[in-house]
């Protein structure tokens, strides 16, 4: 089944309409610790190795950052269960303190506590359009995860620790390892591992610990999609390793890893662990222009609409060769089903012909764009 990467539509254009913004949070280390209830040490230790949550904003289908003079009220606020508190400490003595431009950047000594396992932490703040003086709001959200071992027998730990978010294809790849902990501690006993990609074409289990839904990930070498690094359901003594490539990863995308223990009083228990990747690249965005604008005059004229995609500033697919153009017809909120034919609502092309006879009294076209 084709899947919708963009749509567009064209409608009275407002010139001033606000732009887009990306706003996101990276982070210096993993975003989940461990806690080994038996020695009480966190791993990584933000008290002794501190964690710095940078903020990064992008117009869409930009490329730089927005970071600088026309940024103003940057806030940061840790929210711990019920409990939000501001930062406004930027002396670096202190145990959470912000700094660097626009105070993007966020410094936490804090562990995440026990007894809520979770730190969420936001930032918001304003960026004036500089050619409209329009302020427009943008916020984003980060979670500082807590895996507590030893109070379960075997516990699965899964983390990215490159870093959990493609950009414009960079970083060439991201890993995704898994530990298996036992009695407070890493095993290095046999396990197996079973790695799976949720994927809607999945309508017939390819394995019992699954279900439908997730596909069975088996390649072990390769330099697209994911591959292993032991198999899928292989012995070994070694962490579990996924590795993903930029084109598995379309907007986010989820994993499952079933590990199962083969070593000591534990043998043949399974458990499992999730993670999402996401990727975010520039979007692509759709404009749709009309050779005579907008209006037909006194019922007579024509004009031709084309759909023009843009990604990270650049034009994208002007031949329209790479992707399909699928147009539909809209008039007082509901799709003509016959602007295609008899039974069909769509009609195809990067470029769509309007004349008076499509148009009565108003009509809006709308293209969605396949690949």
């Amino acid at each position: 089944m084709a899947q919708v990467i963009s749509t567009g539509q064209i409608t009275i254009v407002d010139l001033y309409d606000a732009p887009a913004l990306n706003a996101w949070i990276s982070s210096s280390q993993t975003t989940r610790q461990t806690y080994n209830n038996t020695t009480l040490t966190y791993s990584p230790n933000y008290a002794t190795t501190p964690q710095k949550l940078t903020l990064n904003l992008t117009r869409a289908g930009g490329t730089g950052s927005l970071l600088g003079e026309d940024v103003s009220g940057v806030k940061w606020t840790k929210i711990v269960g019920d409990k939000s508190t501001e930062i406004t400490s930027t002396t670096e003595e202190d145990i959470e303190f912000k700094g660097s431009t626009n105070n993007s950047v966020l410094t936490t000594k804090t562990n995440v506590p026990t007894a809520n396992n979770a730190i969420i932490w936001k930032v918001e703040g304003i960026w004036t359009d500089p050619n409209t003086s329009l302020p427009i709001s943008f916020q984003a959200t980060i979670d500082l995860t807590l895996v507590q071992l030893a109070k379960a027998s075997i516990i699965p730990n899964v983390y990215a620790p490159n870093g959990d978010f493609f950009r414009n294809n960079t970083p060439s790849s991201l890993k995704v390892n898994c530990d298996l902990y036992k009695d407070g501690s890493i095993s290095s006993g046999n396990k197996k591992f079973k790695w799976f990609a949720a994927d809607s074409k999945v309508v017939i289990s390819q394995d019992a610990d699954a279900g439908v839904g997730w596909r069975k990930i088996t390649a072990i070498t390769g330099t697209s999609g994911e591959t292993v690094n032991t198999g899928f359901d292989v012995s070994t003594t070694s962490q579990g390793v996924l590795t993903v490539f930029p084109d598995a990863v379309i907007n986010s995308q989820t994993y499952l890893v079933v590990l199962t223990d083969s070593a000591g009083g534990t043998s043949g228990q399974k458990v499992k662990q999730y993670i999402t990747l996401k990727d975010m690249d520039d979007p692509i965005m759709t404009t749709v222009e009309s050779t005579n604008g907008n209006i037909l005059k006194n019922g007579s004229g024509s004009t031709i609409l084309t759909a023009r995609l843009f990604q990270n500033g650049e034009e994208i697919d002007s031949d329209g060769k790479k992707y399909t153009y699928k147009w539909t017809k809209w008039e007082d909120g509901k799709m003509i089903p016959t602007f295609g034919g008899a039974g069909t609502a769509h009609k195809l092309g990067k470029s769509l012909t309007v004349g008076n006879a499509d148009v009565n009294s108003k009509a809006n076209f709308k293209v969605e764009v396949e690949a």
